[in-house]
């Protein structure tokens, strides 16, 4: 439906630029104002069913009654955007679709005294419990009870484990890759050398994450509600193997096992990620991080006789967000970059100086994009027939080490 409404906003400007007249282009500006701001609308509503969380609880009396149609009225601390319900007959209620963050819930019922809870902590896809009993209390007082808030999640067996915004954005990553800190959490593993050697520019080299002994296929990772596995189905990655966009995540939570089926698509694990939002202040902020190999050894595959491989990476961005109107809209953008260069030392195979000299002359032309090798080199040649170059016995090649150098330049925009 979103891309539909996109797709719609295109058609109009389109449009405008055609034959029609001035008055009709005007019409379709503001009919694809409309259509876009209607996209937003749906855009909002589909990320609140996905990653939403939800407070829920029952209302009472000391006697054990319930309470209908008292009023619970939720308010986001950071935003001040409030959110209200009723209890039902059974003296429930409940608050689905909640941004994650913290909230203080207030109840009130007539008659009764007022129940409040501050400070509830409500992570991404949680179904918190906050319960109420009121006290009777006359036309002239005005007496407050504290909402007991269970101590673990009543509402679902999930096992889930929860990092929060603070968490990814302080702790140091290698790559600024949010999807490593899920091997924080002891059921998760890494598969060392799986990303690297099925990895491909068409797929990326995410971290392949094993949870639960699960195999990584069978994970998903989703973002805002949307799932972005790459698709082979595997964990999300550039061809530098980072997942961008640190600054940008607000908090992650790891499904680890008995994940409600409103989930879904996965029989590992889901890690279910939502972004940052606006506040009631302008904020942002601004951070580089670099390495380079110049005061790097060398490793045991590296020769002196050859260049040092160099190492540079450059990571840089920032975030800025705040209110569009208060307590109501706000609006929050980040820019992530990073610019890696990255050389290895290989052994690769090459004609020896006798295989050349053999050579027919189409071939020769080719030798001056190959490295030379030296005598000692070409004493360790190995020699096998029906290679394609016409030598009287066989074609030698040998191994010689190289310097590869590869670079790679990403941008992440939100």
């Amino acid at each position: 439906m979103i891309l539909f409404c996109i797709s719609l906003c295109v058609l109009f400007l389109g449009l405008m630029t055609s034959v029609f007249s001035q008055a009709s282009r005007i019409r379709l500006s503001v009919l694809s104002v409309v259509v876009f701001v209607c996209c937003i609308g749906l855009d909002s509503s589909a990320v609140a069913q996905a990653v939403g969380g939800t407070i829920s609880g029952t209302v009472k009396d000391v006697q054990g009654g319930v309470l209908p149609n008292a009023e619970a009225v939720f308010t986001n601390t950071a935003t001040g955007v409030t959110t209200m319900a009723q209890t039902n007959n059974d003296g429930l209620y409940r608050a689905p679709n909640l941004q994650p963050g913290a909230y203080n819930l207030k109840v009130t019922f007539s008659g009764f005294s007022t129940g409040v809870k501050s400070g509830i902590v409500l992570n991404v896809g949680a179904n918190v419990t906050v319960d109420f009993i009121l006290k009777v209390a006359s036309a002239d007082q005005n007496m407050t009870v504290t909402g007991t808030q269970a101590g673990v999640d009543l509402a679902s067996s999930t096992l889930s484990y929860d990092v929060t915004g603070t968490t990814i954005r302080e702790l140091p990553l290698n790559g600024r890759d949010f999807t490593s800190l899920a091997t924080l959490n002891p059921s998760v593993s890494t598969l060392n050398g799986e990303a690297a050697s099925s990895g491909s520019m068409r797929s990326g080299r995410g971290k392949a994450l094993s949870v639960s002994g699960s195999r990584p296929a069978a994970n998903n990772f989703l973002f805002d509600g949307i799932s972005m596995n790459d698709q082979s189905n595997n964990t999300p990655g550039s061809i530098l193997g980072t997942t961008l966009g640190v600054d940008a995540i607000d908090q992650f939570t790891l499904l680890a096992d008995t994940f409600p089926a409103e989930y879904g698509n996965a029989s590992g694990a889901i890690l279910n990620a939502v972004t940052r939002s606006g506040t009631n202040k302008i904020h942002g902020s601004a951070f580089y991080f670099g390495r380079n190999s110049a005061l790097d050894a060398l490793n045991k595959f590296d020769v002196t006789t050859l260049p040092d491989p160099a190492y540079r990476r450059h990571q840089y961005g920032g975030t800025l967000g705040g209110p569009l109107i208060k307590d109501k809209m706000f609006w929050f953008g980040n820019y992530d970059a990073i610019s890696q260069l990255q050389g290895t030392t290989q052994l690769i195979k090459v004609p020896t100086n006798a295989t050349w000299a053999l050579a027919e002359p189409t071939v020769k032309v080719y030798q001056a994009y190959y490295p030379k090798t030296t005598a000692a080199q070409d004493a360790n040649a190995s020699c096998q027939t029906g290679t394609g170059i016409t030598v009287p016995n066989a074609a030698c090649s040998t191994q010689i080490p190289i310097v590869n150098t590869t670079v790679g330049n990403e941008k992440y925009w939100f």
